[in-house]
């Protein structure tokens, strides 16, 4: 990402609430400082944060037009800065990521079962814990250190996917490398007994 937050001409200066239509795009800000708070076409809030000493300073708040928070972001002068999280519609975090200074540290990604609260799957990434960060593309090494739009997107897998019966016993463990499988993958039966693994070395299956 060339920058978080790109500059925007405020239409309307002063007012505590404006229109903004398309919030689905690099949040922008003028460099007056004050409290932001764009809506939706019906009056309802979007997003809301805050300009100090002329760029985005703090959380960051965006709204489904239900009211609900969809998602919060926490930024330093202009810059991912702490933690991101998306929530569902049942207000579970399902996307969330560690950042500092514009850097992805660890990310996480929940999915649930459509009925009920139960866990369906969870990537995990951990730049501390990732054994082959000398392994990723040049490319995909760029989007982990400079994220280059506001979802904060990594183009490639890189970590494990986890995912579970509904009873919440583990049922598959899939480490990738730059999206590619990678590691040891393993399958387990619904008491939790390992019953198969296959090995992998960047999408080869190692005999």
């Amino acid at each position: 990402m060339n920058s978080l937050l790109s500059t925007l001409i405020l239409l309307v200066i002063g007012l505590n609430c404006f229109s903004q239509n398309n919030i689905e795009l690099e949040f922008k800000h003028d460099s007056v400082d004050g409290h932001r708070k764009l809506c939706f076409p019906n009056g309802k809030t979007n997003v809301e944060y805050d300009v100090v000493n002329g760029k985005v300073n703090g959380r960051m708040t965006i709204y489904n037009k239900n009211g609900k928070v969809y998602k919060t972001i926490d930024i330093t002068d202009n810059k991912y800065n702490g933690e991101v999280k998306i929530f569902d519609n049942k207000g579970r975090v399902g996307f969330y990521q560690l950042t500092r200074n514009d850097t992805l540290l660890l990310e996480v990604d929940s999915g649930y079962y459509f009925f009920g609260k139960h866990l369906r799957g969870r990537w995990f990434w951990s730049r501390e814990s990732d054994i082959n960060m000398d392994k990723i593309s040049v490319k995909n090494k760029d989007a982990f250190n400079k994220f280059w739009n506001y979802y904060g997107y990594v183009p490639a897998i890189n970590g494990t996917t986890t995912i579970y019966y509904m009873s919440g016993q583990k049922k598959k463990e899939k480490p990738r490398t730059d999206g590619k499988r990678n590691g040891k993958w393993k399958w387990f039966d619904k008491h939790g007994t390992q019953t198969k693994s296959v090995t992998y070395d960047m999408g080869k299956r190692v005999k």
